[in-house]
């Protein structure tokens, strides 16, 4: 499984890794073009401007923790993450970060996605997480 690297933040890099161990992810579902880029479905998600972009060039900038949550979903593609491991991981579950604060985050990374494809979604699983599926 690849290292998810953010930069400036270490812990969140070494926790990933060994977080990362649990989940298993489908090699077959995504690629990296290059360290900067990563296809999955119709979408390339670039680490050096923080964007998405469809295969058509519309582009969509991210915020960095809208990246690090996306970057994170794609690497544990079909995968239910349960929302404390992603508050965990992306906020290091700060008293500042609560589970409003990572919805308000996927709910604007939802609106982006669904602005460049039709394939790629974000679903809540009730009482499990959420997941980063596409058809």
């Amino acid at each position: 499984m690849a290292k998810l690297i953010f930069p400036n933040n270490s812990k969140l890099q070494t926790k990933n890794t060994q977080e990362s161990q649990q989940f298993s992810t489908n090699p077959s579902t995504h690629k990296y073009i290059d360290s900067q880029q990563l296809t999955f479905g119709d979408l390339t998600l670039n680490s050096n401007f923080l964007t998405i972009q469809n295969k058509k060039g519309k582009t969509s900038s991210l915020r960095r923790k809208e990246y690090q949550l996306l970057r994170f979903l794609v690497n544990n593609l079909h995968s239910v993450i349960d929302k404390f491991i992603l508050l965990d991981l992306i906020w290091e579950y700060s008293s500042f970060a609560g589970s409003n604060t990572l919805e308000v985050h996927l709910s604007s990374l939802r609106k982006k996605i669904k602005s460049l494809s039709k394939l790629i979604r974000i679903e809540s699983i009730r009482g499990a997480g959420y997941r980063l599926t596409f058809n």
